[in-house]
């Protein structure tokens, strides 16, 4: 009679299906485990989604994939432009993979990108609200240079941020310095957390208008109704903005 003694992978407990799954980007994660089996399924879909690379992926591939998973435990996603052209325009496009549905996403990279991603970014409307980083670097000198004139007389940005101490207004007078000289128009729209507005606009006011690069462009920090920006968003909003 034969000793050997065979092992499968059902008798690990999901703790270590979690560990290994902490360590593998998402995809090799679905690609490896799922459809093995319900239980190997279920934990792939559940915790093994969490840190996505699709920038090597064919985006046929990466649709199938975004199609079976639970976008909604999705933390980091990275996609690239760089061995697939198109990649980002295609996966972002609205009509094939509704970004809004990444409710928990709070790190998003997109590399390699050309004049024309760049436009499609500009033109959709994501509304990314635990978004903490934003990473996003041109394939050329080029395209650095095309965007910075594309966008640099007027630029609005709308954001619930995770800590009011984090709207540091001399890193906004540093990054218009460094990249918006022409800078005409400055809207940044802030959305308080619940009841937290009166708190919001004390701390907002507090550093942007004790800032002699804000005072000298008469910047405006105002409460606006989310009625009279946009009818289909009734959030109430602190406006902080210029114009010259």
């Amino acid at each position: 009679m034969s000793n050997i003694s065979i092992t499968t992978l059902e008798i690990f407990p999901p703790e270590i299906f979690l560990e290994i799954f902490s360590y593998m980007n998402g995809y090799d994660n679905y690609k490896s485990f799922y459809g093995l089996n319900h239980r190997l399924s279920t934990l792939i879909l559940t915790y093994g989604m969490k840190y996505i690379d699709l920038s090597k992926i064919t985006v046929n591939e990466s649709r199938k994939m975004i199609s079976t998973i639970n976008c909604s435990h999705v933390n980091n996603l990275i996609l690239s432009d760089e061995y697939y052209d198109e990649q980002i325009d295609r996966i972002l496009d609205n009509s094939c993979f509704p970004l809004k549905s990444m409710v928990s996403l709070n790190a998003l990279t997109l590399d390699s990108i050309g004049l024309y991603t760049m436009y499609t970014i500009a033109h959709q409307h994501f509304q990314l609200d635990n978004l903490k980083t934003l990473i996003i670097s041109f394939r050329s000198d080029l395209c650095v240079e095309k965007v910075s004139t594309m966008y640099r007389e007027e630029l609005t940005l709308s954001f619930t941020p995770i800590n009011y101490d984090d709207l540091n207004s001399y890193e906004w007078e540093d990054l218009i310095e460094k990249y918006l000289l022409k800078l005409k128009q400055f809207t940044l729209y802030i959305i308080p957390f619940e009841n937290e507005m009166d708190i919001a606009q004390a701390l907002i006011e507090d550093d942007f208008l004790q800032n002699q690069f804000w005072l000298d462009r008469k910047t405006k920090i105002e409460i606006i109704d989310g009625e009279s920006i946009d009818n289909d968003d009734m959030e109430t909003k602190i406006m902080i903005k210029f114009s010259i």
